[in-house]
């Protein structure tokens, strides 16, 4: 969980938002999977659990890394404004040939499922096996759920492209809308390194919890919440209920299965 961030440098302050929320995600989704492989854990050090690391970092997404965009975009602040827009405006021609492609598939398949749809929706026979082997003639009604499901896919795709160039457009229209101002540049320049150092602070916290854990779980020794232990104890509880229901029908199949043999040799005896 060492970050590398060196691309910063280079890209520009939106692009800098991606940058940052990506390496927040994958922080944020190791101490998800953590959290669901040892949600009872609490480094003794820093008193964080994966749950407690985990949220930060999602709130750190949601409000930091937020701030930090709605800064950006309010006021228009580009490293290159013209070359950015440049960007943004090719990035939409390539999404608009995505789009038409997955619009296109869409309205092809609403077209087929209108023209079949009453054939595609009867009942037919068709040729099946069975477990020995043998063919018989299954009834089968065919629908247009396959057609259906693409067509949605397809629809849902277009309208992702099209979110996609709604908000390359708007980008370009605030850009375009704003001039240079190095104040606010370097404004935006001090928010990028508190970002930098929050987001290391909790990959660190994250890496040092995780190898506090292996540590002692290494050990036998795991640290358990109050807030969970009444969880385990009653998860504990069900187990030795479903033990006990087990156990229970367990006796009452040997005691029947006894009862039955002791008729069977009783029955002998009396023919004898």
């Amino acid at each position: 969980m060492d970050l590398d961030f060196s691309e910063i440098e280079t890209a520009d302050y939106l692009d800098i938002n991606d940058i940052l929320t990506t390496k927040a995600e994958e922080v944020e989704k190791y101490m998800l999977a953590m959290s669901h492989s040892a949600g009872t854990f609490v480094s003794s050090e820093s008193g964080e659990s994966f749950k407690t690391l985990y949220k930060k970092i999602t709130n750190y997404k949601s409000v930091s890394l937020e701030n930090y965009k709605s800064f950006i975009m309010q006021n228009g602040i580009s490293k290159d404004r013209q070359q950015y827009i440049v960007k943004k405006n090719y990035q939409n021609l390539l999404l608009d040939k995505d789009y038409q492609k997955k619009h296109g598939m869409y309205e092809t398949y609403i077209e087929v499922i209108n023209m079949y749809e009453r054939d595609m929706a009867t009942i037919v026979l068709v040729p099946t096996r069975d477990k020995n082997g043998e063919f018989y003639m299954s009834r089968t009604k065919l629908g247009v759920d396959d057609f259906s499901k693409n067509a949605e896919d397809a629809a849902s795709a277009a309208a992702s492209y099209l979110a996609s160039i709604e908000s390359n457009n708007n980008i370009i229209s605030v850009l375009q809308s704003h001039s240079d101002n190095e104040a606010l540049r370097e404004q935006a320049e001090v928010m990028i390194e508190n970002l930098k150092t929050g987001l290391s602070e909790y990959a660190q916290l994250a890496k040092e919890t995780v190898v506090e854990y292996e540590s002692k779980s290494s050990d036998g020794y795991v640290v358990i919440t109050d807030e969970e232990q009444s969880e385990i104890i009653a998860a504990g509880l069900k187990n030795a209920a479903e033990g006990t229901i087990i156990l229970l029908v367990a006796l009452i199949i040997f005691a029947v299965l006894k009862t039955q043999t002791r008729s069977k040799k009783h029955g002998r005896d009396q023919a004898l």
